[in-house]
This record gives C-alpha cells, sequence and structure tokens, in this order.
C-alpha cells in the first residue's frame, strides 16, 4: 500500500486510536500491510510496525511505486473497492463508461 493522505498516517503502537503514536509517515510512502476491516485500521509492517487509519492509505498503482504529482495529474478517477463487490454486470457497465480501451484493460 502507500499513504495516499496528503497530511500523512499517524503510525500508532496498537490498533485503538489512543494508544502511543509512533511516528508520522508523509504523503506517498510505500508500507507492507494486513487488513483489519472491522475498526478500519491498517497493521503495517515496513518502514516501521504499528497500525494507521484505512483512509489514509491506497493500493499501489500497477507499475509498483507510490504515485508521484506528475502520475497523479493524469489520474481520472481512485475508487476505494475495499467493501464494494460489483456484479459481473455492473463491472463491465463501469468499464463501458472508459471511452478509451487501453485505460480499460
Amino acid at each position: 500500500i502507500s499513504i495516499t493522505a496528503n497530511k500523512g498516517a499517524i503510525v500508532r503502537k496498537g490498533i485503538e486510536l489512543d494508544s502511543e503514536k509512533i511516528d508520522i509517515l508523509p504523503y506517498g510512502t510505500k508500507c507492507k500491510a494486513s487488513y483489519t476491516t472491522k475498526m478500519k485500521r491498517v497493521q503495517i509492517y515496513t518502514p516501521i510496525k504499528g497500525w494507521i487509519s484505512q483512509k489514509c492509505c491506497g493500493p499501489l498503482l500497477k507499475n509498483e511505486h507510490a504515485p508521484s504529482f506528475s502520475e497523479m495529474k493524469n489520474l481520472r478517477w481512485i475508487i476505494d473497492i475495499g467493501d464494494w463487490k460489483p456484479s459481473q454486470k455492473e463491472f463491465v457497465f463501469l468499464l463501458d463508461l472508459i471511452p478509451e480501451k487501453n485505460e480499460r484493460d
């Protein structure tokens, strides 16, 4: 994952929001993580061990690095599909909204 919040992500020692603050990871930092969905918290293992808010992070792009500003200017949509499971019909419909074939692939 990468940190997508402009102000970065606060890393805490435990899953609880009132646990000790360890560090703040800046925007674009790459992390290795496992998700906890009940509390919308993410446990990270690198570059530091701790817990961050799910709303502060997102998936890496296909090229395996956090997006730079120049890459973001060409990005049309960012969709959080963590809790959304579209039907095949919905997925095909959404893909058809993208006019350029190379962007649908």
